[in-house]
């Protein structure tokens, strides 16, 4: 069938009612498909592909993240290719990012991304500072699409399976670790939008308290960071009192929580004296 883009979003604001956001999604689909700015593109001409929205209109109406139909997301400026392999970034972890980039300017730096998925961070740091950067998952198909971002973006960063630490070498040490581990309990896991039951079960879950990588990391990382280094790691909304105690725990003397933009604990922060 052949339509306008006229008709071609008319026709996608009334399948996808009801959307929220549904004005820029139909938008961003079109720029998306067809490599152009929306606003160069004249109301009457053809549509080319036709069955990539319809394809598109689809997935969505399946409750699949928009990103995943699209094929990518911008992460701290840049873009990344995501699909059901890898949680699509989320403005939390930008903050990570962007925490991190601001702690090593102007440094020579050794750093390791733990359960990187998209390698969006590592990659932004990359992107942003001076040093070798490492980067871990224990999934084979996420390393996969992180080494295509590292190509996409022109960055130089190692992806290497791991599960966390374990597969590192001993007595290995960094100057800057980052982490965004899977931290949902149980409870969060059942009541979690359609959207996101789509995204990795094993990036998402994280055990009946949601801690069970927080810990492991905590348990290891006074060894694995140099010193006067940074770790920081993206935690739920609720753990902030119970990192400080794991971290406490372990020996991470001085670790602070600190807020995402909604003022919510979502980072622990611990430099190393």
């Amino acid at each position: 069938m052949n339509l306008t883009y006229r008709e071609l979003i008319l026709w996608l604001k009334e399948t996808l009612n009801g959307r929220e956001n549904l004005d820029h999604e139909v938008r961003w689909l079109i720029e998306a498909f067809s490599g152009r700015e929306f606003l160069s593109i004249g109301a009457d001409e053809a549509v080319p592909r036709v069955s990539v929205y319809r394809r598109a209109a689809e997935r969505l109406k399946r409750h699949e993240p928009f990103q995943y139909v699209v094929g990518s997301q911008e992460f701290y400026g840049h873009l990344f290719l995501v699909n059901e392999s890898v949680l699509v970034p989320r403005p939390e972890t930008e903050l990570l990012a962007e925490k991190a980039i601001r702690w090593g300017r102007g440094r020579r730096l050794k750093a390791l991304d733990l359960c990187t998925g998209s390698g969006c961070i590592a990659i932004s740091l990359a992107k942003e500072l001076d040093g070798d950067f490492l980067a871990t998952d224990i999934s084979e198909a996420a390393l996969a699409t992180a080494k295509k971002n590292n190509e996409l973006n022109g960055t130089d960063v190692t992806f290497r399976y791991s599960d966390l630490f374990f597969h590192l070498p001993k007595g290995e040490r960094f100057d800057l670790i980052t982490a965004n581990p899977p931290y949902l309990t149980q409870k969060e896991m059942r009541e979690i939008p359609l959207e996101v039951t789509h995204e990795p079960f094993i990036a998402l879950d994280g055990g009946p308290t949601g801690l069970f990588a927080i810990e492991r990391i905590m348990k290891e990382v006074a060894d694995r960071l140099g010193e006067k280094g940074l770790f920081l790691m993206e935690i739920g909304e609720n753990q902030g009192e119970t990192a400080l105690s794991l971290a406490a725990k372990y020996g991470l003397a001085g670790a602070v929580t600190e807020r995402d933009l909604n003022g919510k604990d979502r980072f622990l922060r611990w430099e190393k004296a």
